[in-house]
């Protein structure tokens, strides 16, 4: 249906991020960019889901999504005090300092498409929430005291493509499938640098991932040069891969 060629696009942009790789706990390590759950999560602090009820309401397979990188992944690493306040919350009696691995600048252009009519509208909260520029809980960019604004949001008309391209370059990151064949597979001599990455893909309302999926990133903002590609969206002047 004509409704479901509609992709909403806007930026989210802050000083620091983390999304927190699962398998590192003493010195925490974050991803280049947001997995879906955290992206989901974004969109519900926007539009007002209860943060126990985003992923059984944001269902996988009633939306898609798309991530550009728009500033160049830098990462840092910030002391973090950390408190013990099981006991009490105003008597403090154990602090660990640990060093959390952080993005510096983070910004990302987000692509949204409904599958189904609630997730359209939800898109429509979205959309008038992001144009007004308010939410209804407080965004960040991973972790609570990292604050997250958005920008520039608009709704356009994208065209699918599921036929076979040959040397076309995607303006997003790509997940990893046979719909896509990347030149540096072949081309080890690449200007780029083009960077895979095992992610969480699908969470429950119990922060339980039921699964990951593999990712190609280009950290430095460069279009990822694809010698095959198929079944990726034409938005506007972008081939965005959504997924």
């Amino acid at each position: 249906m004509q409704q479901y060629n509609k992709i909403l696009i806007f930026e989210i942009f802050g000083d620091y991020g983390h999304f927190k790789k699962p398998y590192t706990t003493t010195s925490p390590l974050t991803f280049s960019f947001p997995p879906k759950p955290s992206v989901a999560g974004i969109i519900g602090a926007i539009i007002g889901i209860e943060k126990n009820h985003v992923h059984s309401t944001l269902k996988d397979g009633e939306y898609e999504i798309g991530i550009k990188i728009v500033n160049p992944v830098s990462k840092t690493r910030i002391a973090t005090n950390l408190i013990d306040t099981k006991k009490s919350f105003f008597r403090i009696e154990v602090r660990n300092q640990i060093r959390f691995e952080v993005l510096k600048n983070p910004c990302y252009k987000i692509y949204f498409r409904a599958n189904s009519e609630k997730t359209l509208e939800l898109m429509s909260s979205l959309h008038q929430n992001l144009s007004e520029h308010k939410s209804h809980y407080t965004v960040s960019l991973g972790l609570s005291q990292m604050l997250c604004n958005f920008k520039n949001p608009e709704i356009i008309d994208a065209v699918f493509i599921s036929e076979l391209k040959e040397n076309i370059e995607m303006d997003t990151v790509i997940i990893r499938n046979e719909n896509y064949e990347l030149e540096y597979l072949y081309n080890h001599k690449s200007p780029s640098e083009y960077y895979i990455i095992k992610m969480p893909h699908v969470m429950n309302d119990e922060r339980i991932v039921s699964k990951f999926s593999e990712f190609y990133f280009e950290p430095n903002t460069k279009k990822l040069k694809c010698l095959k590609a198929k079944n990726f969206w034409k938005a506007g002047t972008e081939n965005v891969v959504l997924f």
